[in-house]
């Protein structure tokens, strides 16, 4: 690393010397936060249910940066230069000193960036929660004669276990082709960071004591904890899982 060779004989500090030092700091940042690429160094946490997060500093696009919540309720963030000026020698008042920060923000607006799309470098492991039921999507209800049964969640030991069984509401009918179906959506703070995938088996269900499981797929769990399944991915006669299905599967938060 560049260092500068300071006597105690009256070393002439001149604006060569700072912009030495100036340099000598950026060229070890950006080589230590181009290693890591884009993530989150610390805090930037979600609060629930305010949605607001905590102060904190990340690293985007090379460049260490401090992250301010601000108090904004939003999942977006955006790069914010502040300048204050110096009195030159010849009287004129001219910006000198920069301040970059990442302020967070409700939108894309003004080139805003998903925080979500930040990964975190030393991942906070969120504490064991109970079994919390899940909202059910429209069309879908918890399974008859099964009722103690419902599609619940936990989060144990650093992942999310999801359990239950749950059936099409007879009143929507069949599934329609080439369409993307909420099968139901996790509970606050029971939600993976990334996209992941869930195990889901169609269930051949002719009553309670005849019930069989069937071949599974992969439902989609987005960011926000809703639970879809497409009819294209569905095998019509080997997996059901749009109109009965069940689930015993965990997944990762991060």
């Amino acid at each position: 690393m560049n260092r500068i060779d300071l006597e105690d004989n009256g070393f002439p500090v001149t604006a060569k010397t700072l912009r030495f030092l100036q340099e000598t700091n950026k060229i070890a940042f950006e080589a230590l936060a181009r290693s890591y690429g884009n993530c989150i160094l610390h805090g930037v946490v979600q609060q629930l249910p305010s949605g607001i997060y905590t102060d904190g500093a990340i690293i985007y696009n090379g460049e260490v940066l401090p992250f301010a919540s601000g108090g904004v309720s939003g999942g977006y963030f955006r790069i914010v230069e502040t300048s204050e000026n110096a009195i030159y020698k010849n009287g004129l008042a001219i910006p000198a000193y920069f301040t970059r920060v990442a302020v967070a923000q409700a939108t894309s607006a003004n080139g805003g960036v998903l925080i979500s799309s930040l990964e975190r470098v030393n991942p906070i492991i969120p504490a064991d929660t109970s079994w919390q039921n899940v909202v059910m999507g429209s069309n879908y209800q918890e399974l008859t004669n099964l009722t103690d049964q419902v599609p619940q969640a936990r989060i144990q030991n650093g992942k999310i276990e999801v359990w239950g069984v749950y059936m099409r509401k007879l009143s929507v009918g069949y599934p329609l082709a080439g369409t993307t179906y909420t099968i139901f959506t996790l509970p606050a703070g029971i939600r993976p960071v990334k996209a992941q995938k869930l195990k889901v088996y169609g269930l051949d269900y002719g009553g309670v004591n005849t019930s069989r499981i069937q071949m599974p797929i992969f439902a989609t769990v987005s960011t926000s904890g809703v639970v879809t399944i497409s009819t294209n991915q569905e095998i019509h006669g080997i997996s059901n899982v749009l109109s009965y299905g069940c689930i015993n599967d965990i997944i990762d938060i991060f």
